[in-house]
């Protein structure tokens, strides 16, 4: 009886040992793919997306904080999606390429937004300016660029960009030994370089974005 009784626990132990445990994992979590939104930076270019695409042919106003402040700035992307965008230049955003959307020009800079006001495109060192709607201003460029030709008097060139946001004089370097003084004029945009006479009379040395 004591024999059947170890065959009986000898048989029972096989066939526990010949079921398979099953394991119940916990369900994955799947996540949903992010959409993209808003305006993007890609590859060194500016996009704007709606609903994951992006938009084409169009403007848009984008809002964005800048010293605690929202700032709003205008772009224009186009049939491939891109906004329009100046080239960098002397590592400054505040280069400008003018654009022609619908028979009208525009301006923009380095970062695509739409350009307002006077800026100078590091390319080719010359004068352009915009009207507060974005419009390129003809008139206005062409009196800029006259007034800004080197060895010009620059009281022209002065009453044209209005008070500058600082003003810097320095003992000159200039190689005409009556030129006393070298001044720098900074703009919103744009960079002005004078030089001075005893009797205080400017001459224009250059400009560039800053």
């Amino acid at each position: 009886m004591k024999k059947w009784k170890k065959l009986l626990i000898f048989v029972l132990c096989l066939m526990l040992v010949q079921v398979p445990v099953m394991t119940v994992s916990s369900p994955k979590t799947v996540q949903a793919a992010t959409v993209k939104k808003g305006l993007k930076k890609e590859k060194g270019k500016y996009y704007y997306y709606v609903n994951g695409k992006k938009v084409k042919n169009t403007w848009k106003t984008v809002k964005v904080k800048e010293k605690g402040k929202t700032v709003s700035y205008r772009y224009y992307f186009g049939k491939n999606g891109a906004a329009y965008t100046a080239a960098k230049s002397f590592g400054s955003y505040n280069n400008v390429v003018v654009k022609t959307i619908k028979g009208k020009k525009y301006g923009f800079n380095a970062r695509g937004r739409m350009a307002k006001g006077v800026y100078v495109n590091g390319s080719n060192m010359k004068f352009y300016a915009f009207t507060k709607r974005g419009l390129y201003d003809a008139k206005t460029t062409s009196a800029l660029r006259k007034a800004s030709k080197e060895g010009t008097d620059a009281s022209k060139l002065r009453k044209l960009l209005g008070k500058p946001l600082k003003e810097e004089v320095t003992d000159s370097c200039y190689t005409d030994p009556l030129v006393v003084n070298d001044v720098i004029l900074t703009y919103s945009y744009v960079t002005v370089t004078l030089g001075r006479y005893a009797d205080g009379r400017e001459i224009v040395y250059g400009a560039y974005p800053n």
